[in-house]
């Protein structure tokens, strides 16, 4: 931010001359090694005809800076010294233009050190994706490892997009990191998960954060930071694109429902028959070989579908997969909303298969 401001003088009353930032050719521009007595910028100004005092500056500062001083246009005395940001043509400061200077500095051979090992390397990958997780939340940690979700500042790079701020809080650009950690509406989500603890910097990159989490986290402690990142995710969806507000206690309890949900699931897999596994079945805690269901007919289709409610938050979802006799999935449906009760959840994602299915 220091780099796009610049100090413009009008009758130089109110800017030093050593120190504040006022000549736009020279960045970061000071005097303060030289060793100068402060003096304000109107102290080198002839007040008679309100040019620059060339002979007295030159009796003080190298040539250069000298040059600098003399393409600098002298503003009205009735004016006041102001801030200007040097990256508008109007000089007011804009966040898309700040996106603009961070990305160049970002992008310099500069700001990286030739020595570190970039990540996410050869074996953050392979970490990923023996994760005991759901593709879609591994497919959701990959692009954003490699810095490719759709967010808005992404979408203003690629020119599809009109600015790049989080339209949520409409203050700041949305980076990945931004929409799932530095927004304020998300200290209070991962404070209610209780597990982040202090938040990851602001100039930290997503693959930087995550992938040294495979050497101080559990298995279990991971799968809940990335359900939870995949919830705000999901919160930040509907509010762009359906208009729905989820309060943060709504996403933590989403958050951990579906964390205990996938726990569930992976041990039940573990602990089903591989008879079972093997025929594309479904598998069932408790349920004996011989209540197994038998395969379909010729030109049949099986329907799966189920839906799940959050009480609190008067929440519910349901997901239907459709398949052929030969097992392969050729239709699905999945999709949120708001009910009063498991058993309307439960016929209204029955009801959905049967029409899906016909």
């Amino acid at each position: 931010m220091k780099d796009g401001l610049l100090r413009g003088i009008m009758p130089g009353e109110e800017s030093q001359f050593h120190c504040d930032p006022w000549l736009p050719s020279i960045q970061n521009f000071s005097l303060s090694h030289l060793g100068l007595e402060p003096s304000r910028v109107s102290d080198w100004i002839d007040p008679t005809n309100r040019s620059w005092n060339m002979d007295a500056i030159r009796n003080l500062v190298p040539e250069e800076i000298v040059q600098a001083i003399a393409r600098v246009p002298i503003g009205p005395c009735s004016a006041q010294d102001r801030w200007i940001w040097r990256f508008t043509d109007s000089g007011g400061y804009s966040v898309k233009s700040a996106y603009r200077l961070f990305r160049e500095v970002r992008d310099s051979p500069q700001a990286f050190d030739a020595g570190s090992s970039p990540r996410p390397n050869k074996d953050d990958w392979k970490w990923l994706w023996d994760l005991s997780l759901p593709p879609k939340l591994r497919f959701f940690i990959w692009k954003s490892g490699k810095n490719a979700m759709a967010t808005r500042a992404r979408l203003f790079e690629r020119k599809c997009a009109s600015d790049p701020v989080y339209p949520v809080c409409e203050e700041h650009v949305e980076t990945i990191m931004h929409c799932l950690f530095h927004c304020n509406k998300e200290f209070e989500t991962w404070s209610r998960v209780g597990l982040l603890g202090v938040p990851p910097s602001a100039d930290t990159s997503f693959a930087d954060w995550f992938f040294p989490l495979r050497d101080s986290l559990t298995p279990d402690q991971t799968n809940k930071i990335v359900c939870t990142m995949w919830n705000i995710w999901i919160a930040r969806n509907g509010m762009v694109f359906e208009g729905k507000v989820f309060s943060p206690s709504t996403v933590a309890i989403l958050a951990d429902r579906e964390y205990r949900n996938i726990k569930e699931a992976m041990a039940s897999s573990s602990a089903s028959p591989s008879s079972s596994r093997s025929a594309g079945l479904p598998s069932q805690p408790g349920r004996s070989r011989s209540t197994a269901l038998s395969p379909p007919g010729p030109y049949s289709k099986v329907v799966h579908c189920d839906g799940s409610f959050v009480s609190d938050a008067q929440e519910a979802a349901y997901g239907i997969a459709i398949a052929n006799s030969h097992g392969q999935v050729i239709n699905g449906r999945a999709e949120r909303f708001f009910c009063s009760s498991p058993i309307q959840v439960e016929a209204y994602a029955i009801l959905n298969a049967v029409i899906l299915a016909a």
